[in-house]
């Protein structure tokens, strides 16, 4: 029999958007830095990105039960609980398999089912909320896990003691390539001018019907905005064909060819390089959701800020209000954006830049590049501490 040391096994519960699963790939990037060899396994749910994206990071992915629990008292709460229960036991069959020696949970519900069993077999927790204000997985979660990692100072202060006790700021882990690109190279890369202003407008992973309409409104503006800037627009894939066909009916003469361009405006299903869209741009308008903004902060970018409103206890809109606050931002509420509102807020920035220059030196203050090695740090030191203590907080 061999003496050599079992690789060390971390599990990563990463389930629902982006805002979950991205922050998981860029963890597990650093895993695999700090410590060559570490195996790692994703557990998701079958509901939202996780297996598409995964898949597509080539990254071995189990698949557990879970659903969002609903506010109030529903008869869908009972289907909340049954499919906890079930991903629960699911879950403590991938972990035992894998010999799994820690569990990174990236909040939401998907990570709830996760860190229980990780509580029955005795593996420790590392539970990161990214955002302002933690909701109720991270309310829950963190009272299952040795550590819990945060993405803003300002969530410390609404976490029960016991838990707060175990809580440190490590900032929202950002991909290593977020960053490292020049501006020169990220326009090369994207097709884009790299002597004119730039403005990106993304609607996170999913897209945002609310940003995309405003888009449309203002198309013939955009297209020919001054101080003669260039406007990259990702809709996401669910609602570009949609977009498209509008942008046609106003431009017949406008080209389309997986993209759609006229002028100066170029309007894209999804962004695969979004290190070179951030590199390029010198403005961004996006939804508030917490890796967004930590991905925009990493580079600088100056910010206009639309918060989803529907987001689960308001979140985007805590976390947008933590960068205005700081000057790195200009929050517009949702049922305020319109295709004049967009022009109008855009063109003032970009008219003015010594303020976009105050607001890029604190969106880049804001900016924690070194989130998912801290994170990622420790994870492997509660996985080098073996089972988990029995005076985890009740």
């Amino acid at each position: 029999m061999s003496g050599k040391p079992a690789p060390t096994v971390v599990a990563i519960a990463a389930a629902g958007t982006g805002g979950h699963i991205y922050p998981g790939l860029a963890v597990a990037q650093q895993l695999r830095r700090l410590e060559p060899g570490v195996g790692v396994v994703f557990l998701t749910t079958r509901r939202g990105l996780g297996r598409e994206l995964l898949a597509r990071a080539g990254e071995q992915v189990q698949v557990v039960e879970g659903q969002p629990a609903p506010f109030g008292l529903s008869w869908r709460l009972s289907w909340t609980v049954w499919a906890a229960l079930r991903g629960t036991g699911q879950a403590l069959g991938h972990l035992r398999r894998a010999g799994a020696r820690a569990v990174l949970a990236t909040g939401g519900y998907g990570s709830v089912p996760v860190a229980l069993a990780a509580r029955l077999a005795g593996i420790p927790v590392v539970w990161h909320e990214q955002n302002a204000w933690p909701g109720r997985a991270t309310r829950l979660g963190g009272r299952l896990a040795q550590a819990v990692a945060l993405g803003y100072e300002e969530a410390a202060r609404h976490l029960a003691p016991s838990v707060r006790a175990r809580a440190r700021v490590v900032g929202n882990p950002v991909r290593a390539e977020i960053g490292a690109v020049s501006r020169e190279e990220g326009a090369r890369r994207l097709g884009l001018d790299p002597g004119r202003p730039t403005v990106l407008v993304v609607g996170a992973s999913q897209g945002a019907r609310r940003l995309n309409r405003a888009v449309v409104e203002a198309a013939g503006e955009l297209a020919r905005l001054e101080p003669a800037a260039q406007v990259l627009v990702s809709t996401g894939t669910a609602q570009f064909e949609e977009v498209a066909d509008r942008l046609e009916g106003l431009w017949p003469g406008c080209r389309r060819d997986g993209a759609v361009r006229w002028g100066r405006l170029q309007v894209v299903p999804y962004l695969e390089d979004m290190a070179a869209a951030l590199a390029a741009c010198d403005l961004a308008v996006s939804r508030a959701g917490a890796i967004s903004i930590a991905e925009l902060t990493v580079q600088g970018v100056p910010m206009v800020l639309v918060p989803y409103p529907y987001a689960a206890e308001d979140h985007q809109r805590r976390n947008a209000q933590v960068a205005a606050d700081r000057g790195a931002a200009v929050v517009v509420p949702d049922e305020e954006l319109t295709g004049q509102r967009l022009v109008e807020v855009v063109r003032q920035l970009l008219q003015d830049e010594p303020r976009r220059r105050a607001m890029a030196l604190a969106s880049r203050s804001l900016g924690r590049p070194r989130a998912a090695r801290e994170l990622a740090e420790m994870v492997l030191a509660q996985a080098l501490a073996g089972r988990a203590s029995p005076a985890v907080a009740r």
